[in-house]
């Protein structure tokens, strides 16, 4: 049986040697320890039982830094707008049957952002992001509604050789209605739907076979290629923060939509086989077997923003993969 040591003697209820050992002996010695002296630790309790002397412990609740902000917490300082720096998780591939691999971002930057508002900031170990840099935004002269959106947005696909990667979420801040807005909605009619559907095509031929008894013959269908196809191009945007104008305060308000970690759920979507006969009678392919529905809204995602800019492509990249 092991022995216990290192109590100080001194210490108003400490034991001798052969004296039995209690929780509430051992509990009075750990309170009197100075604090200089090796001591349990917080949230380390002694209880007694019938069957010995167990110790549980008591992990007290982590404290958030001081003065740190959540994950993605937009913040205004009279004109100029702060977004702190976040992590997100999605799944990257443009392909529903090789599958999406899990991905985790640490987003350090912005990827888009209105013209002529960035202030470059100075201090890497800003938790707020562009290494605490900040983005002025410009009161209406009169009163009118201004609003601008904090967003991730999100796109699987690069077909027309844009700076932003496909797969990757960037942190966007765009004036409502405007064109970088417009063009990062969501293509899909069905109430701005992001999903990409994935068709599994099966093309077929009829055919007869003659048998030597009843029924004489059978039918089926002669199996002549199968292939998979991308029905539609899309985008995915997550809305973290709105920004208006209140022409009676003139102040800047801010509601706060999501923070801490965001996942952005995989849009891929398999939509089942597609079967046709192509020696049917007016039988005509449908556009997207060739040419992805959206094709015009896909490289206006990629291209320019008329009231937006967007990393260029350069330097650091705004959205780190953080290796699993």
């Amino acid at each position: 049986m092991g022995s216990i040591t290192g109590f100080n003697s001194s210490v108003t209820g400490a034991f001798s040697e052969g004296d039995p050992v209690s929780a509430s002996k051992l509990n009075k010695l750990a309170s009197g320890f100075e604090l200089s002296k090796t001591q349990f630790s917080d949230g380390l309790l002694f209880q007694g039982g019938p069957s010995g002397i167990p110790y549980t412990t008591q992990y007290p609740t982590p404290l958030a830094i001081e003065g740190a902000p959540e994950q993605f917490q937009v913040k205004m300082d009279g004109d100029n707008l702060s977004v702190a720096k976040g992590r997100v998780i999605c799944r990257t591939g443009s392909n529903i049957f090789n599958g999406g691999c899990l991905r985790e971002y640490n987003v350090i930057q912005a990827g888009v952002w209105p013209l002529d508002s960035f202030v470059e900031g100075t201090d890497a170990d800003s938790p707020w992001v562009d290494d605490g840099g900040y983005f002025t935004l410009t009161p209406p002269e009169e009163e009118e509604l201004v609003q601008y959106g904090v967003y991730l947005i999100l796109n699987q696909y690069q077909i027309a050789g844009g700076t932003l990667s496909p797969g990757v979420p960037y942190l966007a801040i765009m004036p409502l209605a405007g064109d970088a807005w417009n063009k990062t909605e969501p293509f899909g009619d069905e109430d701005a739907c992001d999903l990409q559907r994935w068709f599994n095509l099966f093309e077929y031929k009829p055919i007869t076979i003659a048998i030597p008894e009843e029924p004489w013959e059978v039918f089926g269908n002669l199996e002549i290629s199968q292939g998979s196809v991308l029905q539609n191009y899309n985008c995915q945007r997550v809305p973290i923060a709105l920004i208006s104008w209140d022409d009676e305060d003139d102040v800047w308000v801010t509601t706060q939509y999501a923070i801490g970690t965001l996942t952005i759920p995989y849009n891929m979507f398999y939509s089942g086989v597609f079967r046709y006969d192509p020696t049917e009678e007016e039988w005509t392919p449908p556009t997207w077997f060739s040419t992805p529905y959206y094709l015009g809204a896909q490289t206006d995602w990629e291209g320019y923003f008329t009231d937006c800019e967007k990393w260029d492509g350069t330097g650091t990249h705004p959205s780190q993969n953080i290796p699993v």
